[in-house]
């Protein structure tokens, strides 16, 4: 089939809008709002769901840090086809209530399959469009992340009144074989990577390698910094704000609007700013976020909050992936951009990890989103270094 310029590119959009919406939307974040439900039902204790996101978290730690590899070892075809499979088998598999340990090895796969994705997708997009669709073209890609939590945290108490637990996790999985088979025809096409000597050595200056540490380092404290609000917000509106389940689990669909939002301003933000205040913007949103739900503890202010901790979580991502495409070109952008999401994912399942010992310590959830808070503002402190190369 031949497409026009512009229907190669909505769809070349509208494939990476899918994946990065199962990707994090579904195989990641739509835990979170299930998590009220699984420990009302019995499937967890409050702990236990803890170290079930944390699993979560250390499997996106683990596809980050193979996908790159694994890339260079099959066709990338190949590879996006079996990463579909397995988040629709994984998915399936969630639904059958076989204990904390069963669903912890399940959730733990599909993070591996988001950590992957993650690294793949933006590259498998962007690497072959001009410089000036790549930032609009970003902005979609990285919404479809948003658009999947809302819709996740939307559905879950729907899926819920219709079949309790094992039905959100029946309607997830439906939600996975409608974007498998919209993604299929697009990643069974996918280029197949090609190492080549200019390909596989780059050599940085030091300036750049300096300014890619900074960055790395300020990625990764962004990651702990939005662990509690992604961990724990909607448990944390039900026990402590004493809010319904239907609006504890809604209340991350605002998280997800957000997200949206953000995926879109980032674009154009690059664009009307400069890559350095739309960073130095997001990463002030972040920061408001966690102060907004740590000292205000109110439900009108936990509702903002949501939506500003989802605005400033793919804004930044976003952003920060035009950033790496900048300064190593996007030639080299999968490796790069492998590192940047390696390190998000060991420091989400490190913190994620400790956030959930906390709650067996009774560390309260106020005290947690403001550690959270304390992560984004060094984080942000980082990328004020950023502006010789940001722009």
């Amino acid at each position: 089939m031949v497409f026009s310029h512009k229907k190669a590119g909505f769809y070349n959009a509208f494939s990476g809008f899918c994946l990065l919406l199962l990707a994090l939307g579904i195989n990641r974040f739509a835990y979170t709002p299930a998590i009220p439900f699984l420990i009302n039902e019995h499937w967890l204790s409050n702990v236990q769901a803890g170290y079930v996101g944390s699993a979560n978290f250390l499997g996106y730690f683990l596809g980050a840090l193979t996908a790159h590899k694994l890339n260079q070892l099959f066709k990338t075809s190949h590879l996006m086809l079996s990463l579909l499979t397995i988040s629709l088998v994984a998915a399936a598999l969630c639904t059958f209530e076989f204990g904390y340990w069963w669903l912890t090895i399940w959730r733990l796969v599909l993070g591996i399959n988001g950590g992957a994705i993650m690294i793949l997708a933006p590259s498998l997009i962007l690497t072959h469009l001009p410089d000036s669709q790549k930032a609009m073209i970003s902005g979609i890609i990285f919404a479809g992340i948003g658009v999947g939590t809302a819709l996740s945290s939307i559905s879950i108490p729907l899926f819920f009144s219709v079949g309790n637990v094992t039905g959100i996790w029946i309607g997830l999985v439906l939600i996975t074989l409608v974007l498998v088979l919209l993604t299929w025809q697009k990643c069974a096409n996918a280029p197949s990577y090609r190492p080549t000597k200019q390909v596989q050595k780059i050599n940085l200056t030091h300036s750049q390698k300096r300014t890619f540490t900074i960055a790395l380092i300020g990625y990764g404290l962004y990651g702990v910094g939005l662990t509690p609000s992604l961990l724990f917000l909607s448990d944390y509106a039900h026990r402590t704000l004493h809010m319904s389940l239907q609006y504890s689990s809604t209340l991350f669909a605002i998280l997800g609007l957000g997200a949206a939002v953000g995926a879109i301003s980032a674009g154009i933000l690059h664009h009307k700013l400069g890559n350095f205040l739309g960073v130095i913007i997001t990463g002030i949103i972040g920061i408001i976020s966690l102060f907004l739900i740590a000292w205000f503890p109110s439900l009108i202010f936990v509702a903002i909050s949501a939506f500003l901790s989802g605005f400033y979580l793919i804004a930044l991502v976003t952003l920060m992936s035009l950033f790496i495409g900048h300064l190593v070109s996007m030639q080299h952008h999968a490796k790069y951009w492998a590192y940047m999401t390696l390190l998000y994912g060991a420091s989400q399942f490190i913190a994620s990890y400790a956030f959930s010992y906390g709650l067996s310590v009774n560390l309260s959830y106020v005290t947690m989103f403001k550690i959270g808070a304390l992560a984004l503002t060094l984080s942000l402190l980082c990328y004020l270094y950023l502006k010789p190369e940001a722009q």
